[in-house]
């Protein structure tokens, strides 16, 4: 690859740095990524494919498809995810000597610390959502809706995957479900 190449390649990761930067945690108030960023973001892949096609290498596996309601957007979490791998594979295969997520130790246990915690809450709202949802197909007062209400209810203080895999046997067990009952009841299955 010559040197000018190189260079433009080098500034579109440079820009897949910032705009990963700016791109926020999906969270209650930011699910989806607007159809500008998502378009943006493709132009990027196509520039970046384009640079390094005689290396015989493409940027197509970290392209984006639109879901849910609106074709126009992705989820802000896929959309961060396919970003991050990107820079990751570009850095990878033509910067090795690069950090793109540089910074202080201490910045960088933040970001993963309150990733985690994002990451977390999101699984309990999900959940909460799923069990609620799945509670209704129940008649008030059978085995079942009693599982998921208690299930629900244990969810506001679980802090683990362990935790929540505890509270599932314990609820079931309490409530004289066997396994394969307890596995049906799950609200994400």
């Amino acid at each position: 690859m010559d040197e000018k190449t190189k260079d433009l390649l080098h500034a579109d990761y440079e820009e897949l740095k910032f705009m990963i930067s700016g791109t926020p945690l999906p969270g209650p108030s930011s699910t989806l990524v607007g159809a500008r960023s998502v378009a943006h973001f493709q132009e990027k892949l196509d520039h970046m494919g384009e640079l390094v096609q005689s290396e015989g290498i493409s940027f197509d596996r970290f392209r984006l498809f639109p879901t849910g309601e609106s074709p126009h957007n992705v989820n802000i979490a896929d959309f961060r995810i396919k970003v991050m791998a990107t820079i990751g594979f570009t850095r990878q295969q033509f910067f090795p000597e690069d950090n793109p997520f540089s910074g202080s130790p201490a910045t960088v246990i933040n970001m993963s610390q309150t990733a985690i915690q994002q990451v977390h809450q999101e699984l309990m709202v999900y959940l909460t959502q799923q069990t609620t949802l799945k509670s209704r197909q129940f008649a008030e007062g059978s085995t079942e809706r009693k599982f998921l209400d208690e299930l629900n209810e244990s969810l506001k203080t679980i802090k683990s995957a362990t935790e929540l895999v505890e509270s599932i046997l314990n609820i079931g067990s309490k409530l004289g479900m066997a396994i394969p009952a307890i596995l049906q009841m799950l609200p994400w299955k």
